[in-house]
């Protein structure tokens, strides 16, 4: 009687800790994707900073506005595709 408790309890630790390393390894991809995101969207930024070369108040939220819409776009695309919610439209032209 004991040893099947004490098996269950163990089993019951290994899966807890599988679950612990999932979330960690999710989070630590998550960290990694944020962080490339943060990294692309400031290059963005910068970028578009200098080439309109307007450094007063309304340029700088241009630029912000300009890199947001593009890592916007960017991300909205891989989701789509991700997802793969046009496929049925483009089922009939790739025929």
């Amino acid at each position: 009687m004991y040893d099947i408790i004490y098996i269950e309890n163990i089993e019951g630790m290994i899966i807890m800790n599988q679950i612990n390393e999932n979330n960690r390894l999710v989070k630590n991809k998550l960290m990694k994707y944020l962080l490339i995101d943060f990294v692309i969207g400031v290059a963005t930024f910068g970028l578009v900073i200098l080439y309109s070369t307007d450094y007063t108040y309304i340029g700088t939220m241009d630029a912000l506005f300009v890199s947001g819409a593009v890592i916007f776009t960017f991300g909205w695309m891989i989701f789509v595709t991700n997802k793969g919610l046009f496929d049925l439209t483009s089922y009939g032209i790739k025929q």
